[in-house]
């Protein structure tokens, strides 16, 4: 799954590539601003080293999603379900689809996912 790590950060970058090239981004191009690959598994294995708290995966009906998380768990419930269905052919599509190197946004300052949940706890803290 792509990852983009801390938005704020690392979304501008993409921004400013995509733009810059509307010879490689147009006509009807996707640019997938991923600064890193991750995986459910590792996004959780992350939020536990950041927190120090043990957590785990449990199975849940899309309707008690829902219910936990009103309209955003809808909405994000449907995602996870599509990704768990369809995942391995969510970036099948190279036609159409650039990624930060071909369009040449540099990566070697972006902030991965670790470190952005490392700076979110500390703010909230």
């Amino acid at each position: 799954m792509p990852t983009i790590g801390d938005p704020k950060t690392n979304l501008g970058p993409f921004v400013l590539a995509t733009l810059r090239q509307p010879e490689k981004t147009l006509p009807g191009r996707f640019v997938v601003a991923s600064t890193d690959l991750s995986s459910f598994n590792k996004l959780l294995t992350d939020w536990s080293t950041v927190t120090g708290k043990t957590s785990a995966f449990l199975p849940i009906s899309l309707a008690d999603y829902e219910h936990l998380f009103g309209g955003w768990g809808s909405v994000e419930g449907r995602m996870l379900q599509f990704y768990n269905e369809f995942g391995s052919q969510v970036m099948a599509s190279e036609d159409h689809t650039l990624d930060g190197s071909a369009l040449g946004v540099p990566l070697d300052e972006a902030k991965s996912v670790l470190d952005t949940l490392r700076d979110e706890i500390e703010a909230i803290q």
